[in-house]
Parts: C-alpha cells; sequence; structure tokens
C-alpha cells in the first residue's frame, strides 16, 4: 500500500477520458463506440497494477445526489440514442459445472454503473483533491471488482457490436 502517487493521478486522469466519452456528443456512431471502447479498455489496464491506497479516512465519499442523478439521466439518453442496441446475454460463472443459464444483461446498464462508480470521486478530485485524493483512489479500488465485472462484460459486448455494425 502506497500514499496516493502519480500512478494514481494518471488513472484519475484515465477515469475522466472514460467519464468525458460517455458525456461526448460524437455524431459519427463509430467514432463514439471505439473511444468508449478504448477509454474502458485503458481503464481496467491501468487498474490491473495500480497499487492500494493508505491514507484513507475510509468515510463514505459525499455526493450530491440529485447532480449524480441528473448526470446519469444524461448518460442513459445519450446511450440509448447511440447504441443500435443494448441487450446481450451473458454466462456470469463460465466455470461452473455445468454452465449456468445465459442471463439478459445490458450495455447502458454497465456504462452506468461504471460511471456511477467514479463520478462523484472525479467531481471531489476537482473541488478538494487534498482532502479527498487518497479516499477517493481507496474508493475506486475498493470497487473494483465491481466496476470491474461490468467493464468486461461491457468490452466484451461493444467489441461484437462494433465487429457486427
Amino acid at each position: 500500500m502506497v500514499k496516493p502517487n502519480q500512478a494514481h493521478e494518471d488513472f484519475a486522469r484515465l477515469v475522466r477520458i472514460f467519464c468525458d466519452s460517455l458525456i461526448a456528443k460524437e455524431a459519427d456512431r463509430g467514432k463514439a463506440l471505439q473511444s468508449i471502447r478504448t477509454a474502458l479498455a485503458n481503464l481496467y489496464a491501468a487498474a490491473i497494477v495500480l497499487p492500494d491506497v493508505i491514507g484513507a479516512r475510509y468515510d463514505d465519499l459525499p455526493e450530491d445526489k440529485a447532480v449524480n442523478e441528473s448526470r446519469t439521466t444524461l448518460i442513459r439518453s445519450g446511450l440509448e440514442t447511440l447504441l443500435p442496441r443494448s441487450l446481450y446475454w451473458i454466462i456470469y460463472e463460465p466455470f461452473r459445472e455445468p454452465p449456468d443459464e445465459a442471463d439478459c444483461s445490458s450495455l447502458i446498464n454497465d456504462l452506468e454503473e461504471i460511471f456511477d462508480d467514479f463520478y462523484p470521486g472525479l467531481l471531489l478530485l476537482d473541488s478538494q483533491p487534498t482532502e479527498w485524493s487518497a479516499d477517493v483512489y481507496c474508493d475506486w479500488m475498493d470497487s473494483r471488482y465491481h466496476w470491474g465485472d461490468h467493464a468486461i462484460d461491457a468490452l466484451s459486448a461493444l467489441h461484437k457490436l462494433q465487429r457486427d455494425t
């Protein structure tokens, strides 16, 4: 475990690029999907090697729920316009014998969940970086399996969506 360092700041930059890719109003669907896919792949890859943080208070991060909900609504409407399809099938436990039945999942939901895990921390880093940086980075790493599962599922769906369009 380390104090927040350059690797964490670089990760925050990748978080911002991902969040911005969902907010952007790119007219070209192919470019928009590629931007989201690239940002998400870079974010996931960086998280694999990001060290855990010391110095966090482990408090819940303060957040403005109204701001988060309005931002999520904007993202949802943008993604509904951007994505020709959102629902896809997935097996959640691929190593189980016999395998689970396939479940229906939503690419829009995956991207929203990832955004919701990161966006409150970005707002704190923008407004009070010194006070909250350790807590934000710790929160992001603590939730890495939640957003990471959504990221892997979303990357697979985006890959196939781009391949087929």
